[in-house]
């Protein structure tokens, strides 16, 4: 992955093996479900309906690179907030948390 400059795609989870490697990228989001979980976990996203995609003659890769505003710093920092309320909840449940999440943190 690390070779791509960029990922475009329908499916979270392709997308998200992107960006854990560094590489941004953007989710034509095909449903609400995939819509809903771009959201929550700050990750651009477009869908079929979207003006981009108004004429599909005309559009090429760069106005889709173009149009993609990832902001790793509020990714990031989304990532951290997430892993802290799992830290909680399993606490609450009196579970110790992996340490690579509780360091989550601290790589951002």
């Amino acid at each position: 992955m690390q070779d791509f400059d960029f990922i475009f795609g329908g499916r979270i989870h392709g997308t998200m093996m992107g960006i854990q490697q560094g590489v941004p990228g953007l989710i034509l989001a095909p449903d609400m479900r995939v819509r809903e979980l771009s959201e929550s976990m700050k990750i651009p996203f477009v869908t079929p309906f979207d003006k981009l995609f108004l004429d599909p003659d005309k559009l090429e890769i760069n106005d889709i690179i173009e149009y993609t505003d990832f902001q790793s710093e509020v990714f990031d920092q989304n990532r951290c907030e997430v892993s802290k309320l799992y830290i909680s909840h399993f606490a609450d449940v009196g579970l110790v948390s992996d340490k690579s999440l509780q360091e989550l943190c601290s790589l951002s």
